[in-house]
């Protein structure tokens, strides 16, 4: 009897060491879940870097950007910053012609994120640099400010170099800055980018210039301010008894006047001489002399016709 009750008590012992066992390692999978999340992934674009180019080789076309997928927890990808990342091709062994080349991705190092390339490599066409140099070309828009007349330009550097793939250098025919006229002033030296212009003078791409820009220092002439002026007519006398003025035209109505800034300002009309009408009939035309204001001069001729057209009262 005491040996069957040993025997119950052992295999009850035993139960509950089992019974533990599975327990304890139920509690253990349950951590390692939670501490495991099942893996996610993230698909988003990345720029592409070239490292290691000959001077003399250029890119004449290649991806600007590849695919990156990034594997990690949920909350890893959602921390990961993909301005960060981005993918790069070493090309110190490349030749000129279509090849690929192996993509590496380059991003912040975490834990539990793993970054890749949605492909390996990406196809890649080189050609031979070709450089080149040309004279720049200033083309000028826009009017001069005020009273400021220009009278040409000194520029530097007057020549730059074109440098590219040998077909898209080959494209160039012209290099030019552009000069707004409306910006200039007085010993102010203005800024200008430089761009390569091919047939019809479309940009042409893939096209590198030293140096980018030229400095600009346009020689202008102070001169006397232009401005149009409305011409009134002065009359003087009457017509004869009976007779009345029923209208007049002035050709021209305007005057093209130069003079200094200050006194052009000043006036907007100039007056003819006196026109007189005394015993006055019928229509009639007058050439007449204009008043011009002091230190205001006409840009052609002083004189006007004035038509007076004259009816009975």
């Amino acid at each position: 009897m005491s040996k069957l009750v040993d025997t119950l008590v052992s295999k009850r012992d035993d139960m509950l060491l089992f019974t533990l066992s599975l327990f304890i390692a139920w509690l253990l999978f349950g951590q390692v879940q939670v501490g495991m999340e099942p893996g996610k992934e993230r698909e988003f674009e990345a720029p592409l870097a070239v490292t290691n180019l000959s001077d003399d080789i250029s890119i004449l076309q290649a991806p600007g950007f590849v695919r990156v997928v990034a594997s990690g927890s949920a909350q890893v990808l959602d921390s990961l910053e993909t301005t960060r990342v981005r993918a790069v091709v070493d090309l110190s062994e490349a030749k000129p012609g279509i090849g690929r080349y192996r993509i590496e991705v380059v991003g912040p190092m975490r834990p539990g994120l793993t970054l890749s390339a949605a492909r390996t490599t990406a196809e890649i066409e080189l050609e031979e640099r070709l450089r080149k140099s040309f004279e720049v070309q200033l083309i000028t828009v826009g009017t001069p400010p005020g009273n400021y007349t220009y009278n040409g330009v000194t520029m530097l550097p007057s020549k730059v170099e074109v440098s590219g793939p040998r077909t898209n250098v080959g494209r160039v025919r012209s290099v030019r800055a552009v000069l707004d006229l409306t910006s200039i002033a007085p010993n102010r030296t203005v800024e200008a980018e430089v761009e390569a212009l091919g047939d019809e003078g479309r940009p042409v791409p893939l096209i590198s210039i030293d140096p980018a820009g030229v400095q600009i220092l346009p020689a202008i002439l102070i001169g006397p301010s232009r401005r149009n002026l409305l011409v009134t007519p002065v009359f003087a006398g009457q017509p004869a008894v009976g007779y009345r003025v029923t209208g007049y035209e002035v050709s021209p109505n305007q005057i093209a006047t130069v003079g200094e800034s200050e006194e052009v300002s000043r006036v907007t009309t100039v007056n003819t001489r006196p026109i007189d009408l005394s015993g006055l009939r019928t229509d009639r035309t007058f050439r007449i002399q204009l008043v011009l204001p002091p230190g205001i001069e006409t840009v052609e001729g002083d004189e006007v016709v004035v038509s007076v057209r004259v009816s009975k009262a």
